[in-house]
């Protein structure tokens, strides 16, 4: 068992979104392998992979590609050093020439080009909200195509590429989303699906024959995966149980369809026949897989990884691997692996949990590594921050608190109107959940956590200061009032969704804030933010920053402070994840 050094495990190379050409005999891919961001192309025929861009690619990744239809461009985005001011660009994957198609300080998403290659939808919120945009290609005209007060998602192109699909929310219920086109000439926009007030519908992909739109409904409580008729408005809706599925991916006939399904904290592909109806699980090693898109009717493509295995791209059902793992020198056996463990709240409800155990005897010191959003999930896969502190003699366990995705509607919406409330009693009640195992030293127990996790860390330190012994709070919020005055608008949006309300309509964003509990922090603290955070400014560590030099807390003592240049919101970017792993070991051997 080799021993595993922070430099190596963090310099591993990795790859992100891979996209399928539209001829499908080419993936796209994000890379680290040259040690920084950039983008690859690898032919699936002879094998050939190709470095495409030379310092163009963005450091983190926040938006993927778009492929044209002549399978020899595609549309990426980057933006500055982590502001997520995205804009696009056009790259040609023979001659390798960048062509900039937006430059404007604003969040650029691209989304779909229609079949003719001529326009390139996207959203953005150059005016304001975020609305459904499209760019003449040739011209380099944009044209806004909605404007609605709240946020737009999607925007894909019907078959004749008169009209485009997306969905938003015209309703006062922050839940809700509904499906609707929009005409490409005249802007006349037209709602044509909902489940019903209160769900969540989104567009997901239009079939090649253009007849069918595969969807995400909310129609009976869990998010389940669909497709919809246009032509005579009927829905082929397979329930999945008592697991959430997502659409992925029509098959090149428009015959079958493939989904993701998501039960007990793991992804597994599903297969629909929509002539026979009948289900089909491809043939997969047990595992994890976030991704799957046909190669051919038969064939499919998909990332495949666990808690120690790292992720790698094959193809099915004959399991070739098309992008191999890379592990330079270490082995799977070298990482702790993660089980899937639970425990009840304060309340009873039952909260999933992902456990991971350091090599060698106890008792260890216990960490609950809270995960962001709220509304996202931690699953069985690869992890290399779990390993990193599993490598330094650490227990980990990753809460699937209230509020989380994956378990249903009811689930999801539990700490809606509650932020700071029972979500945090559940993270807490994994800390006593976790100090209760043999294997823990109970009198060591740190919380850890970027973004909401980063929240929740330094609500867990000011409310519940005897539970804990230190903390570690990354990119995370301390006064939600402030945060909502300097949100763009899709993410105030998001806040009033959180809060069940506006600022001035509640006393719940003072109320959860954790900079007016400063005074109760006992614990060792570290506070670590991005330079560039668009979501989570910098502003929310230096005010928590200045709140405990004003009450006589000493930097270097009580607490650890630490900005991060050219970086936002977290981070995929190699020498950047050094430089934090080597801060938070710093800091953890020192308390």
């Amino acid at each position: 068992m080799a021993k595993i050094k922070i430099e190596e495990l963090a310099s591993l190379p990795s790859f992100y979104l891979p996209r399928l050409s539209p001829d499908r005999k080419k993936i796209v891919y994000f890379g680290d392998q040259s040690g920084r961001m950039e983008i690859y192309i690898k032919d699936l025929a002879s094998k050939e992979t190709i470095q495409l861009t030379d310092g163009q690619a963005p450091r983190s990744i926040r938006a993927g590609f778009i492929w044209h239809p002549d399978s020899k461009h595609l549309v990426f985005p980057k933006d500055q050093d982590g502001d997520e001011n995205h804009n696009l660009f056009l790259l040609d994957t023979e001659t390798k020439e960048i062509t900039p198609l937006t430059e404007y300080p604003a969040q650029h998403y691209p989304i779909d080009i229609d079949r003719e290659g001529r326009f390139l939808s996207l959203t953005s919120n150059r005016e304001g909200q975020l609305n459904l945009y499209i760019l003449d290609l040739k011209s380099g005209e944009l044209e806004k195509m909605t404007s609605f007060p709240r946020p737009v998602s999607g925007g894909y192109w019907a078959l004749d590429g008169k009209s485009l699909f997306f969905s938003t929310n015209e309703t006062e219920d922050t839940r809700n989303n509904d499906l609707y086109m929009v005409n490409k000439d005249d802007k006349k926009i037209q709602k044509f699906y909902s489940s019903g007030k209160g769900n969540n519908d989104q567009c997901r992909k239009v079939s090649p024959c253009g007849k069918l739109l595969g969807l995400d409904t909310e129609k009976e409580g869990l998010t389940q995966a669909a497709v919809l008729h246009l032509e005579t408005g009927t829905i082929f809706y397979p329930k999945t149980g008592e697991a959430e599925s997502h659409f992925m991916d029509f098959s090149p006939e428009g015959d079958k369809y493939l989904v993701r399904v998501n039960k007990n904290a793991t992804l597994k592909l599903r297969e629909y026949n929509l002539r026979t109806g009948k289900a089909s699980n491809p043939e997969i090693p047990e595992g994890f897989t976030s991704w799957g898109e046909y190669k051919s009717e038969e064939e499919i493509l998909t990332l495949f990884e666990d808690t120690i295995n790292r992720p790698q791209l094959i193809s099915l059902p004959g399991k070739e691997i098309i992008i191999p793992a890379a592990y330079n020198g270490y082995n799977p056996e070298d990482f702790a692996p993660g089980k899937l463990v639970s425990f009840p709240s304060s309340d009873g409800l039952e909260i999933e949990a992902i456990l991971y155990l350091p090599k060698g005897e106890g008792p260890h010191p216990g960490i609950v590594m809270v995960h962001g959003g709220p509304t996202s999930q931690d699953f069985l896969s690869f992890n290399p921050f779990c390993q990193f502190l599993t490598s330094l003699g650490f227990a980990v366990l990753r809460p699937n608190y209230r509020g989380s995705t994956g378990y249903g509607k009811e689930f999801r919406e539990k700490n809606l109107g509650d932020i700071g409330g029972k979500d945090a009693e559940d993270v807490a009640q994994g800390a006593k959940y976790l100090s209760g195992l043999p294997e823990i030293d109970s009198n060591k127990l740190i919380c850890i956590g970027g973004s909401y996790g980063g929240y929740m860390t330094y609500w867990q330190l000011v409310t519940r200061p005897d539970l804990w012994t230190a903390g570690i709070a990354w990119i995370g919020i301390t006064d939600w009032e402030k945060l909502f005055q300097s949100s763009a608008e899709h993410f105030k949006f998001y806040l009033e969704h959180l809060f069940r309300g506006l600022p001035e309509k509640t006393n719940l964003y003072r109320e959860r804030s954790p900079i007016h509990y400063a005074p109760k922090l006992k614990a060792p603290l570290q506070i670590i933010h991005g330079v560039n955070d668009p979501r989570v400014p910098l502003e929310q560590a230096q005010i928590f920053r200045d709140k405990l030099l004003e009450l006589g807390f000493k930097e270097g003592k009580d607490f650890f402070y630490e900005e991060l240049s050219e970086e936002g919101h977290g981070t995929q970017d190699i020498q950047q994840k050094i430089r934090i792993f080597k801060l938070m070991e710093k800091f953890l051997n020192k308390v």
